[in-house]
């Protein structure tokens, strides 16, 4: 996206429906018998992606990534590619 887009929403529905974990509760709003990892986990391939707070919006830093990361680096797909 560039520079252009400063902010992307994703949906947890859409996370959870791609087979991913979307865990969208605050760790200090969790109960205690089902803690939050407040976080987006790819279990098939072992990453975690946590989870920060501005107000009430969850979100997680991003920025466009180098030429060498894009070559490099291996991807995550975080939704399907269909509507």
């Amino acid at each position: 996206m560039g520079d252009k887009v400063s902010t992307t929403l994703l949906c947890p529905n859409q996370l959870r429906a791609y087979g991913l974990l979307g865990d969208d509760v605050p760790m200090h709003l969790a109960p205690k018998s089902r803690p939050s990892s407040h976080s987006i986990i790819c279990q098939e391939e072992n990453f975690t992606i946590p989870s920060f707070l501005n107000g009430v919006f969850s979100y997680f830093p991003s920025r466009t990534p180098t030429v060498k990361e894009l070559e490099t680096c291996k991807r995550i797909h975080l939704m399907d590619e269909q509507d």
